[in-house]
Order: C-alpha cells, then structure tokens, then sequence
C-alpha cells in the first residue's frame, strides 16, 4: 500500500508540473500575440489555443472528435 501512495503522489505532481508549464505558455502567449495582432485578433488566436489545449487534455481527438469542437464555432460567434 505504501508503493502505491508513493506512485499515486509522485504522478499527480508530475501531472501537476506538466499543467502547471503549459498554462504558463498560454500565458506568455497572450503578450506575444498583442505584439503581432490587434487586439481583438489577438485574443480569437489566443482562445483557438486555449481550446486546442483544452481538446487534446480532454482527449477528444481520440474520442472520434474534432479536437476544436464546438467551442471553437461558439467563441468565434462572441468575438
């Protein structure tokens, strides 16, 4: 029982770095886009890749899915 406490923690830590960079780039992304786009373009280019990274945490690819799904159509129609 003890290995598997030991498994378990050191897997929801690894879990937890690898969210914890990835949300990080998303954020570094928004700056960079600002620069290259104006404002309103920027922020639909930076949800496209919120809801990428959404999609293939959620494995909808797998699932038989398109990995945009119809929160892209949704956030397309609001901005």
């Amino acid at each position: 029982m003890r290995n598997r406490t030991r498994i378990v923690e050191a897997a929801r830590a690894a879990l937890a770095e690898v969210y914890r960079r990835d949300v990080e780039e998303l954020v570094a992304a928004a700056s960079a886009l600002l620069v290259e786009h104006e404002p309103v373009e920027a922020l639909r280019h930076w949800l496209d890749r919120v809801l990428d990274y959404a999609a293939i945490k959620r494995g909808v690819g797998r699932s038989g899915g398109s990995p945009g799904g119809r929160g892209r159509e949704r956030c397309a129609a609001v901005v």
